[in-house]
């Protein structure tokens, strides 16, 4: 992507509609039925996320983020259908907002999870410079004679929290 669109994540359950079913306005008409008893049962619900991720993966047609909780991350323009990315990336949209968003696969319950501060490229550029310096750091300590090092090691588990701290405060914008 070559914007500067600040990117979202965001999470959808896709109630699918049946491309062939014999009847496609009954069809949706059964699929937006579907997706709005959703949307109530989230709504009335005292953690909205927990009951949001157990509908995703019990009635989620996206098998493609199903097993992720049906997160989508860093979505930015021009990867996904203008419906959804118009929601997702709508300048207003709060974290924990939750609606309903039709497009031509169907009707998806939306939760947004976060916006970023800082454009995609930026975040791709401190997640690269992130993993090199993590991978300096290891190979300075799997090279040294002073302690043989596991996976598990005081030194790779100290190597790795420094890094994350670097990434999470130099890097990352939120």
């Amino acid at each position: 992507r070559d914007d500067d669109t600040l990117p979202v994540n965001v999470r959808h359950i896709l109630y699918q509609i049946d491309e062939e079913a014999t009847d496609k306005e009954a069809e949706s008409k059964k699929q937006k039925a579907t997706a709005e008893a959703a949307l109530k049962k989230i709504n009335e619900s005292a953690d909205k996320l927990a009951t949001f991720l157990e509908l995703v993966e019990a009635e989620s047609a996206d098998t493609g983020s199903s097993s992720k909780g049906g997160l989508y991350e860093y979505v930015g323009r021009g990867q996904y259908v203008k419906e959804f990315e118009e929601w997702a990336l709508d300048p207003n949209r709060k974290e924990g907002d939750i609606d309903i968003v039709e497009t031509s696969y169907g009707f998806h319950v939306m939760y947004f999870e976060k916006a970023f501060t800082k454009p995609y490229w930026q975040i791709l550029i401190g997640n690269t410079l992130a993993n090199e310096s993590l991978t300096k750091e290891l190979e300075a300590a799997y090279a040294t004679d002073k302690y043989a090092v596991a996976a598990n090691n005081a030194t790779v588990t100290k190597a790795n929290a420094k890094i994350y701290d670097e990434l999470k405060n130099t890097y990352y914008a939120k």
